[in-house]
């Protein structure tokens, strides 16, 4: 056989082997082409897709933390209102007292200034406003159940002294020079004698009186002492 021939079969041989090798090959790259260009379509379309994600993420929080802050805002604003309201309270409790405390004492000041008047002052010529005895204390008797029922307990305890000391306090020995308290409101009272000397209430009598709550600390009771009728 010539050598020219037998070249050609070999070549032959060859194409033969080679082709399926190179379609093969070419199989091959157009897989991994196509693999390739469905990965960029991926990651084109993921890029969007995180940004999506991100931002509804990013809202959610901005959401919740702006609901927090307002929640937040909402009970600074309720606290402040409440400590407001509180503080206005007491403000006003607090103006009431004084209004109260100064509405008292002016009572009661004008009270000592009218019975004292009533007592020691003389009308003209050393003659007594009075004409007896009996109206005078009748006049007392009047101011002082009428002003004991406008005081409160710190006046009325005043009140008791100041007929204590003026000798004015109901004596059963001297009905006609003593004031008269039947239906008296003496509740409430704390009578305390000072550490300078006991209180002496000599045959006292507080008949139909309302003593109560009251108390008498440390007094000495002298002769009678008459509580009929009266609330203890």
């Amino acid at each position: 056989m010539p050598i020219r021939q037998v070249f050609q079969q070999k070549v032959q041989r060859q194409t033969r082997i080679d082709l399926p090798q190179k379609r093969n090959q070419g199989d091959s790259k157009l897989k991994r082409q196509r693999c390739l260009v469905w990965i960029k379509l991926a990651l084109s379309a993921s890029i969007p897709l995180m940004i999506a994600i991100f931002t509804v993420i990013s809202y959610i929080q901005t959401n919740e933390i702006n609901e927090r802050n307002r929640q937040k805002d909402i009970e600074i604003a309720n606290q402040t209102r409440l400590q407001e309201q509180q503080l206005a309270h007491e403000q006003h409790h607090e103006d009431q007292q004084q209004a109260d405390e100064l509405h008292y004492q002016t009572l009661f000041g004008n009270y000592i200034e009218e019975i004292s008047t009533a007592i020691y002052k003389q009308s003209g010529q050393n003659q007594s406003m009075f004409i007896n005895e009996d109206n005078k204390m009748l006049y007392i008797r009047r101011k002082t159940l009428l002003i004991l029922r406008s005081i409160d307990s710190d006046r009325k305890n005043q009140l008791f002294i100041f007929l204590y000391e003026n000798k004015l306090l109901p004596d059963a020995m001297k009905p006609n020079s003593t004031v008269d308290l039947t239906g008296a409101d003496l509740s409430n009272i704390i009578v305390k004698s000072p550490i300078t000397g006991k209180y002496n209430f000599s045959q006292l009598s507080l008949l139909s009186v309302n003593l109560m709550n009251s108390t008498f600390i440390n007094c000495i009771f002298d002769g009678q002492t008459d509580f009929n009728g009266s609330i203890l």
